[in-house]
């Protein structure tokens, strides 16, 4: 009997999700998006192809029934509203043929309640919404009021408008309290919070990273137990996500660096194997006597060519987050 590849570091209860870029479009210019910044000219202003996705949906399929069956499939861009009414039949495709709900990463502008009707009839189960700062709002976004009141009015019993991301630069982190006690009063929970990393990425001061770990052991105090607390999943995603391991590969809108368009699914899996491997290395800093060694063996290949930041931004979040965890006791 054949044996079937592996996807290398996975273990069984590891949570595989799977975003598909389905088009490169959109109608915002954030200055620090990662996105435009990394991506090709050639994938600019583009939209996924049908033979395209349908080899993803085959490959991803494959996977599920063979070798890992805990995925999530997600939507990103680009800003996949912009499909239009594609973007529904694309969403009915993942149902019929993975059996999966599909999540959506929007900035939450062309949101309104014909969009969360359709959604409900095709298989979309939420739209996560990415959020300015609304105390440090970038000059190619949009105000976060607009977005937050669609949030609140667009409440579905069959589809979720969840809050995603807030990016919260290094000049910002002394106000991390502020932004939480901003956002709770809004929603009533908290947004996940990430530092601004990848292109658009500058080291932090001292000073930042005490502000940054004075700001997570306020926010930990007096919102743990209230509202889910994602703090800078990046850094430190055994916090974020209670030590639930999951892992992300991105399928570009066209060709990319890794073939997953091969006719082999084994040869698609390979490469997939090697695209987490690359994506989550090993985080080999040598500080083996530092209390939070055992939480970095695989870390965001953004940050290994700056493993010393990467190690003062760990120690900040961690001890300012124990540090909350002990005066709660």
């Amino acid at each position: 009997m054949q044996q079937l590849p592996s996807l290398g570091f996975l273990s069984k209860d590891d949570t595989l999700c799977l975003s598909i870029t389905v088009t490169s479009r959109c109608n915002l210019r954030c200055t620090y998006c990662h996105y435009f910044a990394g991506v090709s000219t050639s994938h600019r202003n583009k939209d996924i192809a049908d033979d395209v996705f349908e080899k993803y949906l085959r490959l991803i399929g494959w996977i599920k029934k063979n070798i890992h069956s805990k995925i999530q499939v997600r939507f990103s861009g680009g800003e996949p509203l912009v499909l239009g009414d594609r973007l529904y039949k694309l969403a009915e495709k993942v149902m019929s043929s993975l059996g999966e709900n599909v999540h959506i990463l929007t900035n939450g502008i062309l949101l309104n309640s014909e969009v969360i009707r359709l959604a409900s009839k095709c298989g979309i189960s939420a739209f996560l919404v990415s959020i300015e700062n609304p105390f440090d709002v970038d000059k190619g976004s949009v105000n976060p009021e607009i977005v937050l009141d669609k949030i609140i009015g667009l409440k579905s019993d069959f589809v979720a408008v969840l809050p995603a991301v807030v990016i919260v630069r290094n000049h910002a982190f002394a106000q991390l309290p502020e932004l939480a006690d901003f956002f709770f009063s809004k929603l009533g929970q908290v947004p996940a919070m990430c530092e601004l990393n990848f292109k658009a990425y500058i080291s932090p001061t001292t000073v930042e990273l005490k502000q940054l770990r004075d700001g997570v052991e306020s926010v930990v105090t007096k919102f743990l137990g209230k509202t889910p607390l994602v703090l800078f999943p990046y850094i430190v995603p055994e916090l974020a996500y209670c030590y639930e391991n999951r892992y992300l590969v991105e399928f570009a809108v066209g060709a990319g660096t890794y073939n997953f368009l091969s006719q082999s699914q084994e040869q698609c899996v390979a490469e997939l194997s090697r695209y987490l491997k690359n994506a989550y290395p090993a985080g080999n800093c040598g500080k083996y006597f530092c209390p939070w060694h055992e939480n970095c063996k695989r870390i965001k290949w953004a940050w290994s060519s700056k493993m010393t930041d990467y190690c003062a931004y760990k120690c900040a979040i961690s001890e300012g987050y124990y540090a909350a965890i002990a005066s709660i006791k």
